[in-house]
């Protein structure tokens, strides 16, 4: 068991805002931490920048950077300033990289966020592995980000590292973005133990995602918000493959004409139903004259008898003869 400490000689007391010891300790830098204990210790007769400054060795330009810190915290205001007005507390949306915002969590000066990281082993390893990742030297803006990630947010480095690969091999590493995605993650309940597998998740979405894309001939637009709730049901709701949402599609350009979400979802939503998982079974079902979806509704659009349809019995006839082989090979 590591020593204890006793408090001991206590004299005159002041209080310490709870935030800075919960939140802030490991984040806030030195001169930050000093000059708001100066604040504190008087806050009838306050000291100046000036003062403040002279008793710490440090320049007014040092002081008030240190002090902007718990500006932005919410901790300290500015003499004159309005408090913010409190806002209705309302349950929050499913968080996504596109909504988390960084802003609200408070920015280092430049030289206590440098100052950090040189005397972190840890960090300014992390610094140097995400530089080499990236392929580039970071800037003041990026390694606040990462000092932020793992201060702030209380990130180890591997789940900082996990997160900037994963940004790197989808074609996004900006320290923006990732920072974004790593907050959003954590408040997604994504943790240390479970980051992995997440991403390993996420990139067989995606790569799934991408197949359906090409086969339904959307890889050259961005997919509208219904489309893109279509996809989400199918390949994460449902956990259906690409290769079962083609044949779906197949069979909806065939009795429609046309590519219709809506009929294809009515497809797969039957063929889960009865689970079916797989493009032989669900070929064989249509072919046998048990369609899985209504009838087209009388007067929709009907595919031209000069065109050819997309449903090709003869790889209903493959499908099967290969599937009744692995079963016969089966002992």
């Amino acid at each position: 068991m590591g020593q204890l400490y006793e408090l001991s000689g206590l004299g005159a007391i002041f209080a310490v805002p709870s935030a800075v010891v919960d939140k802030h300790i490991k984040m806030c830098g030195e001169v930050s931490l000093k000059a708001l204990l100066m604040l504190l210790r008087t806050p009838d007769a306050p000291p100046d920048v000036e003062e403040m400054a002279r008793r710490l060795g440090k320049t007014p330009g040092d002081i008030t950077d240190a002090l902007s810190y718990w500006v932005e915290a919410g901790i300290l205001r500015k003499s004159g300033s309005e408090p913010a007005a409190p806002q209705p507390q309302t349950a929050p949306a499913s968080p996504t990289p596109s909504a988390v915002q960084s802003k609200g969590r408070p920015r280092l000066p430049r030289r206590e966020m440098l100052g950090l990281i040189e005397q972190n082993g840890s960090l300014k390893g992390l610094v140097d592995e995400i530089q080499m990742v990236l392929g580039k030297p970071l800037t003041s803006s990026d390694m606040d980000a990462i000092v932020a990630l793992y201060s702030y947010y209380g990130l180890s480095a591997h789940y900082i590292m996990t997160v900037v690969q994963y940004c790197d091999a989808i074609g996004k590493p900006n320290m923006r973005y990732i920072e974004r995605t790593a907050a959003s993650w954590q408040d997604q309940g994504v943790t240390g133990e479970n980051i992995d597998d997440h991403v390993a998740r996420m990139l067989l979405y995606r790569s799934a995602e991408s197949q359906v894309r090409r086969d339904l001939g959307l890889y050259d637009r961005a997919l509208s918000p219904s489309e893109q709730r279509y996809l989400n049901r199918w390949l994460d709701t449902m956990g259906l493959s690409p290769e079962l949402i083609r044949t779906a599609y197949d069979i909806a350009a065939t009795q429609t004409g046309k590519l219709s979400f809506a009929y294809m979802d009515k497809v797969l939503t039957s063929w889960h139903q009865k689970g079916i998982a797989d493009e032989a079974a669900a070929l064989a079902e249509h072919a046998a004259g048990r369609p899985s979806t209504p009838p087209a509704k009388k007067g929709g659009t009907k595919p031209s008898p000069g065109n050819k349809q997309s449903f090709d019995t003869s790889r209903l006839e493959r499908l099967i003869e290969a599937k009744a082989e692995k079963e016969v090979e089966q002992p």
